[in-house]
């Protein structure tokens, strides 16, 4: 357990910002006006943590309970599930066993993409 906490922290930095750290606009990350470059976790540390270079999201990662990577999206659009073991699973099959997770994604894409350029998201 210890293990893959410690590997959770690695694979999104050292340095954690959150998201009351950081401000947005329509297409970009910022801290102090300027782009950010790394990984920004959810005020609680433990929901999600998205990743941008230059200010731009490249991945966004949601979780499950026990830290384990629930879906995986990348800048491509490219989404992946996974099951509470790590294993990758149809995203119908995610809908059905993980409902509370999955419907709480197009809340958080709206909240962290913002309707404005001066929104800052109150997660």
């Amino acid at each position: 357990m210890t293990l893959a906490l410690l590997m959770l922290l690695l694979s999104c930095g050292g340095k954690n910002r959150h998201m009351n750290d950081v401000e947005f606009d329509s297409e970009k990350v910022y801290i102090n006006g300027v782009p950010f470059n790394g990984d920004v976790w959810s005020d609680d540390n433990h929901s999600y943590c998205l990743t941008s270079t230059d200010g731009v999201i490249t991945s966004f990662r949601l979780f499950h309970n026990n830290d384990s990577t629930a879906i995986s999206i990348l800048t491509d659009s490219t989404s992946t599930f996974y099951d509470e073991e790590g294993r990758e699973i149809p995203i119908d099959s995610f809908k059905t066993r993980y409902k509370g997770i999955y419907e709480t994604l197009p809340e958080l894409v709206k909240t962290i993409k913002g309707d404005s350029a001066q929104q800052k998201p109150a997660l």
